[in-house]
């Protein structure tokens, strides 16, 4: 795989596009196993016994799934040794987001070194995928909640491909982590060298072959507006699922994004009361825990 430093990063947009193409087709395809678990997150009649299958077929999400349901947070219960008892611990709804979410963070693999960034990456992703989702069934616009689960799960899946591409820009990036003044630095990404996490992460589910609602959602989250009227809904679902998330999540590396547009503008916007974002924060804050001994066994 290519190991580009920060300094030899393409800055002319073709040859970036260029670049983006050659790197993002030599990472492994999205898992055939994420479709399948969606339609049956999506089939009102499915249940525990057809997601047990589903996931049966592949050994290694079997073992992950297993692992969840005897993290820490079960820690108490006799230990499980197969899928169906493991789902029968976590719930339909639980088992299918922790399977897409294994299963979509197995496309891309990275060095151990970096597996703590991955990890926070992970846990800030699931929270973002699980608030966008209720935002989407709160909001009187016509937004999918399944549509705001994915875009929202994947809305950061540019940093794991540049941890798998690009290894030393990477480090260079992981690095500023550190430096709490550039956190709320428009030109953060740009000016480091790398290419922005939303451009990379959109091409990636082009290529991966997405709906084109959660590509745009995916390429458009970290893009500065300032007429709001423009947001779609899906952008409005991840813009308060990050208001929601922030702070809530026991993460060891802070988040570089947060919607730089004013709250009560993004409230208006999407037609919600401010009590709904203290609801959407309740609920997560009500998950915390058992998300985190989750992302400690992926």
């Amino acid at each position: 795989m290519p190991t580009a430093t920060a300094a030899t990063l393409p800055t002319d947009d073709l040859e970036l596009q260029m670049t983006l193409a050659m790197g993002l087709n030599k990472l492994p395809p999205l898992s055939p196993l994420v479709p399948r678990v969606l339609a049956l997150r999506g089939n009102s009649g499915a249940g525990i016994a057809d997601l047990a299958k589903v996931i049966a077929s592949d050994p290694m999400l079997s073992a992950r799934i297993i692992g969840m349901a005897n993290s820490a947070q079960f820690a108490s219960l006799h230990p499980l040794l197969n899928v169906h008892e493991a789902l029968m611990r976590l719930g339909f709804d639980q088992g299918c987001e922790l399977a897409i979410s294994v299963a979509m963070s197995r496309s891309l693999p990275s060095a151990g070194e970096f597996k703590p960034a991955r990890r926070d990456l992970w846990l800030h992703s699931l929270g973002i995928a699980l608030c966008a989702r209720q935002f989407a069934r709160l909001m009187p616009h016509d937004c999918d909640p399944d549509a705001a689960y994915l875009a929202g799960f994947l809305h950061d899946i540019g940093y794991l491909a540049i941890l798998s591409l690009w290894p030393e820009t990477a480090r260079a990036l992981l690095a500023q982590l550190t430096d709490p003044a550039r956190w709320d630095d428009a030109e953060f990404e740009t000016g480091g060298g790398w290419p922005p996490h939303g451009l990379v992460g959109g091409e990636l589910c082009r290529l991966w072959q997405l709906p084109d609602e959660v590509c745009l959602a995916i390429w458009d989250h970290d893009g500065e507006r300032e007429d709001t009227s423009t947001l779609a809904p899906l952008d409005m679902a991840i813009a308060l699922a990050h208001r929601a998330v922030d702070g809530v999540l026991p993460l060891d590396h802070n988040v570089l994004w947060r919607p730089r547009l004013p709250l009560l503008d993004l409230l208006r916007v999407s037609g919600l009361a401010p009590s709904s974002l203290d609801s959407v924060r309740a609920a997560l804050e009500d998950q915390a825990g058992k998300m985190a001994a989750y992302a400690g066994a992926i």
